[in-house]
């Protein structure tokens, strides 16, 4: 789909998911490279999804400062969004 019809709404829920199994292989720098991705559709409901998963594989990696920097841009800018427990959990600002 995203390599036919990128402009296809479902786009940026093929290119989350993409970063998602990457994510499950524990192939967590690529996940990070194809969450990153999801934020050049600018007609997505998955930027808070991507951004929580950036934060997580940065976890993951152990490079916890900039972990922390991606929980609090995602509690900066996704206060409503039902993942915020998931991020304040993880962030320790």
């Amino acid at each position: 789909l995203l390599s036919q019809y990128n402009t296809h709404h479902m786009a940026d829920n093929c290119q989350y998911w993409i970063g998602e199994c990457y994510y499950g292989l524990k192939h967590y720098n690529k996940a990070l490279l194809e969450f990153e991705k999801v934020f050049a559709y600018s007609q997505t409901d998955k930027h808070d999804d991507a951004q929580l998963m950036i934060g997580l594989c940065y976890v993951k990696t152990g490079d916890t400062d900039k972990a922390q920097v991606e929980f609090q841009t995602f509690i900066n800018n996704y206060s409503q969004s039902e993942y915020l427990p998931i991020a304040r959990k993880y962030y320790h600002g």
